[in-house]
Order: C-alpha cells, then sequence, then structure tokens
C-alpha cells in the first residue's frame, strides 16, 4: 500500500490536479504534517483532543479531509512544535 506523503506527493505533480487541490484545499500539507507527526509520535486523537483542547469528532474529520478550521490547525501546528501555515485560502481575513 502506497503511503499517503508519497501518493500526495505525486499527485501534486499533475498542474490540473494542483489547482484544484488549492481551490478545494480540505486537506493540504500542514494536515498531512500534523497526522504523519501524531502517528509518528505515537499520540492518539484522544490525547491530541486533551492536549490542546479540540474536538475529537473534529480532529477525526479533519484527517479524513471531511472538514477544516484554519484556527485549529494553527493550534495543533503550535502544539507540535510544526511550521504556521503563513497562507489558507480558507482562514477568514481579520
Amino acid at each position: 500500500m502506497e503511503r499517503f506523503d508519497h501518493y500526495f506527493r505525486s499527485k501534486m505533480k499533475d498542474p490540473a490536479f494542483r489547482q484544484r487541490y488549492k481551490q478545494e484545499c480540505h486537506v493540504c500539507a500542514n494536515t498531512v504534517q500534523i497526522f504523519a507527526k501524531i502517528e509518528h509520535d505515537g499520540t492518539s486523537l484522544t490525547q491530541l483532543s486533551a492536549a490542546t483542547g479540540a474536538d475529537e469528532k473534529k480532529l477525526k474529520a479533519l484527517r479524513d479531509a471531511d472538514y477544516c478550521d484554519p484556527e485549529m490547525v494553527i493550534r495543533l501546528c503550535r502544539y507540535l512544535e510544526l511550521p504556521i501555515p503563513e497562507q489558507c485560502p480558507r482562514r477568514s481575513s481579520k
């Protein structure tokens, strides 16, 4: 079975897919990094939820690319010491 990160990189080489992905943006490189890190660290969604205050159902939906909350992604990146997303088309301007 091909790992998601390898699959994702290969799909992003297709310009049409990359453009559509940027428009839809349900799962981004930041989300992939979050779940790769917790998998690598052996952290469960329950543990991540308890540590960050993020709703576990929303974490599952984020992982499954069914939901995106840019503010939660930023909070998770900070907690996991990952780079903070600089640009996000789904993040409202404030």
